[in-house]
């Protein structure tokens, strides 16, 4: 991307809090922080840079509290995420392959378990399709607290050799 993106603007109708242990501030600062994470690495796709920046933005769809923890939990927010990019913003990156994108984007939040959701679909994408998630989704829990942060990296890094 050759413009500089202003996350607050584009996150000026979809900005929330985030309450819970795994997450720091807004969706804001932690769109940020994946963005600053990944800015750190020159080869990545434009694809991927695009695709986090709008990884989070359906959360204040699907924010809900855990009536036992107090927590904010936000599920099915990558699929709001996905819709959310696909009506309003795709069209604003015509030279990129937003299908692409929009997978990156509603696959980021599956599970990383050897046994979860993840493997069964990295099995029907080409390696670099699935590079390229296990890269987002590692810039997702980088931009993350330190909460669970190991052991989460851990499961990604499973799925390279199992």
């Amino acid at each position: 991307m050759n413009e500089t993106i202003n996350i607050k603007e584009i996150f000026k109708d979809y900005e929330i809090a985030q309450n819970n242990p795994h997450h720091f501030g807004s969706v804001i600062e932690h769109t940020k922080a994946v963005c600053d994470y990944i800015s750190g690495f020159d080869s990545l796709s434009e694809e991927i840079r695009v695709a986090a920046i709008f990884h989070d933005m359906g959360k204040k769809d699907c924010k809900d509290i855990n009536p036992k923890t107090g927590f904010d939990t936000f599920y099915h927010h990558a699929d709001r995420s996905t819709e959310i990019f696909n009506e309003k913003f795709a069209r604003d990156y015509p030279d990129l392959d937003t299908k692409y994108i929009a997978d990156l984007i509603r696959y980021h939040d599956y599970s990383a378990n050897k046994e979860g959701k993840i493997k069964t679909l990295l099995e029907d994408k080409p390696n670099s399709f699935a590079a390229d998630l296990i890269f987002l989704k590692t810039a997702d829990i980088m931009g993350q607290t330190e909460y669970q942060r190991v052991e989460n990296c851990s499961r990604l890094m499973i799925l390279l050799v199992v």
